[in-house]
């Protein structure tokens, strides 16, 4: 007799057997037979040592039901309660990436763990950054860590500067550093930005060097075309700084609310050359700093191309503020000549010793106003 077994079943002889099991239903009941339910012993660990529900440590058990530890899931909790992490944080790192428990501790968790700790990164840091970053304990150690960290040394010039811009863009270390960093820092010393320049345009927002390079090129472009900033400008690297984050259509946007105000393409460029940092605003932020400055204050575009810092203040913690002291005090004929771009300009303090304490006897409303306003 002839047996063939197809997708279908075992058919003898060309006749389909219906008795038989399919190699589909086989390949089912072979899967739930090896698939076991979460055991009871990582749902008990998980609810009496680390206060999960046990709703929540079956949910969590369930991920990792294929992995088999290289040791008792119990050493990962030691290892984390040893180096001052809280039952919380633990619970919380292992909900967001239930593989760590079974990693192997002395060659996988404590050595990477140390590395960071070693740059300095401890407490709430450190917790934040591995809550964060839940594939970090998958990276390799020689092959991504330690050269990611030893390139960010290099680069910002201490292990106090990596610390502070992980603590700023944890991420950071998920992308491949030396790969996406370090055309983009080579592109900024051949335009002639010195190290000091590149390290502080890192620190201040580290999305600006992880751009792809054709962007930062092009954005080196529009610096010198759209906004008219020569490289050898000592304001040529805040212009880059200034537009790195957005596309050339948002610029177009934030230009044209200038426009709307009637500004010219000089004025806009006087302004742009002088701080370039205006065009970090939203276009909300500009319209609203444009209608005051032009409608209620009286101030020209060509005043404000010139004066370009006032635009670059709080509106609502500073300009304004100081804006309504200044119009009482003259109108109490007080500190005549002191104009609001002097005014704004001032310190905190220098503007109290100035223009509040002195009158807050005579004109206490002034000084309360403006204490509730910047309070």
């Amino acid at each position: 007799m002839l047996t063939r077994i197809t997708r279908t079943g075992i058919h003898a002889n060309g006749v389909k057997n219906p008795l038989v099991f399919s190699i589909d239903n086989f390949r089912f009941v072979l899967h739930c037979s090896t698939s076991a339910a979460p055991t009871h012993y990582l749902v008990d660990l998980l609810v009496d040592s680390l206060g999960f529900s046990k709703e929540e440590a079956v949910t969590t058990s369930s991920k990792v039901i294929r992995l088999k530890p290289s040791k008792n899931p119990q050493f990962v909790v030691d290892f984390f309660q040893k180096n001052d992490f809280d039952n919380t944080q633990i619970k919380n790192i292992v909900s967001k990436s239930p593989k760590v428990l079974f990693s192997n501790v002395d060659k996988t968790l404590k050595p990477k763990l140390e590395i960071l700790q070693e740059i300095g990164l401890s407490g709430t840091d450190l917790y934040k950054f591995i809550i964060e970053n839940d594939l970090f304990f998958s990276k390799g150690l020689d092959t991504f860590i330690r050269p990611s960290l030893d390139y960010l040394r290099n680069l910002l010039g201490s292990d106090e500067n990596v610390v502070k811009i992980i603590k700023k863009s944890s991420w950071l270390l998920r992308c491949h550093v030396t790969k996406t960093i370090a055309p983009n820092v080579l592109l900024l010393h051949d335009i002639g930005l010195s190290d000091e320049k590149i390290r502080k345009f890192i620190l201040q927002n580290p999305k600006r060097i992880t751009r792809n390079l054709g962007c930062l090129k092009d954005v080196i472009h529009r610096v010198e075309k759209d906004l008219g900033i020569p490289r050898e400008s000592r304001t040529f690297f805040n212009g880059i700084a200034a537009i790195v984050t957005f596309r050339q259509s948002t610029l177009a946007k934030k230009i044209d609310v200038y426009k709307s105000f009637g500004w010219s393409d000089e004025h806009i460029r006087t302004m742009t050359r002088n701080y370039p940092s205006c065009l970090s605003s939203s276009e909300v932020r500009i319209c609203k700093q444009l209608t005051f400055l032009m409608n209620e204050v009286g101030c020209t575009s060509e005043y404000l191309a010139s004066h370009s810092r006032l635009l670059t203040h709080s509106l609502e913690k500073r300009v304004i503020p100081r804006y309504r002291v200044l119009k009482i005090l003259n109108e109490k004929h007080l500190k005549k000549g002191v104009g609001l771009f002097t005014a704004v300009s001032m310190t905190p303090s220098k503007f109290m010793e100035v223009l509040l304490l002195p009158y807050k006897d005579r004109i206490p409303i002034a000084y309360e106003a403006y204490m509730k306003s910047v309070g």
